[in-house]
């Protein structure tokens, strides 16, 4: 470096920064892939699961408000929910309060679930929608 500050030569501050490059690739470490590109693939991948995992919550729960069919009659009863369902509604329910302290906030609205994420201010919000021909013609 010259006394002013600036190098003697940029060929060689560059053939230092590619060799420095290298040697920490060697180790598995990439230096170009930054903090904010790390928190925007960790954010896409919860995003994700998040989603994939309302998904899965709202069939089990769509499953588990079918109505049961009346024996004598054959048709829907509005009251009764199969009694071996409930502890897979109470299931869906707990995942649900498990999941609030962590930051990731399913609300149920009827066959709809949506769901957001809140860091800090900042909240992420998608909804999930599950139909079955049972839940469209109960509605």
């Amino acid at each position: 470096m010259q006394s002013d500050g600036s190098c003697r030569s940029p060929a060689v501050f560059g053939a230092t920064v590619s060799y420095v490059r290298d040697v920490l690739d060697l180790f598995g470490i990439d230096m170009l892939y930054g903090k904010d590109a790390d928190k925007a693939s960790c954010s896409t991948n919860l995003e994700g699961v998040v989603e994939q995992l309302t998904h899965f919550r709202s069939k089990v729960r769509a499953f588990a408000l079918r109505r049961q069919d009346d024996p004598t009659t054959g048709t829907l009863k509005k009251t009764r929910l199969h009694p071996d369902r409930i502890p897979l509604l109470k299931a869906c329910d707990t995942l649900r309060n498990d999941l609030a302290p962590l930051g990731v906030v399913i609300k149920d609205r009827g066959a709809t679930s949506t769901w957001e994420i809140i860091h800090g201010r900042a909240t992420t919000q998608k909804g999930q929608e599950v139909l079955d021909k049972d839940q469209e013609m109960s509605l």
